[in-house]
């Protein structure tokens, strides 16, 4: 049986969202082709955009469209992922749902490298490769940010998230 359109885009999600927290790209003032250092992927990021390019079923913004399916009885949704120095990574959701606060841990890949400008996630999942980019912030300030876009069956998917 075909799992239904909502599972199919959160799984989806899941899968395209880990890899942007776990890549980077060149600064903007160094023009070369080096990926940033891995260490600079470290940290716990937010994911602020989850686009598909053209719509599946007439939905082309797939964040807006989970929250939405959640809103029934949830507030304040989000989606996040912490990468770890040692190369493992945990994704998690965080509802505020009937005034009760929740968290839903997503482990489902367990280990991620990076090799240019591509990303492994790797887990009981199987691999998944990724190609990135990274905006890296001001000092100061907390707009250090990573995207992913992929093609999968026609559709190109984009994530985009926000270092915290």
């Amino acid at each position: 049986m075909k799992p239904s359109l909502p599972s199919r885009m959160l799984r989806l999600f899941l899968l395209l969202s880990v890899p942007v927290l776990l890549t980077g790209c060149p600064k903007k003032e160094n023009k070369s082709d080096a990926p940033t250092p891995q260490g600079q992927l470290v940290g716990r990021w937010e994911m602020v955009s989850y686009i598909v390019s053209p719509p599946e079923n007439g939905i082309a913004d797939l964040l807006a469209y989970l929250r939405q399916l959640y809103m029934f009885n949830c507030s304040d949704i989000n989606f996040y992922y912490e990468l770890y120095e040692n190369r493992t990574f945990k994704t998690w959701t965080e509802m505020n749902c009937n005034g009760r606060k929740t968290v839903d841990i997503e482990e489902e890949f367990n280990t991620w490298s990076v090799n240019g400008n591509k990303l492994t996630v790797s887990g009981a999942g199987g691999k998944q490769e990724f190609t990135y980019t990274y905006k890296p912030g001001v000092a100061g300030k907390k707009d250090t940010q990573m995207t992913l876009e992929t093609v999968i069956d026609g559709h190109t998917y984009t994530s985009t998230f926000n270092k915290l």
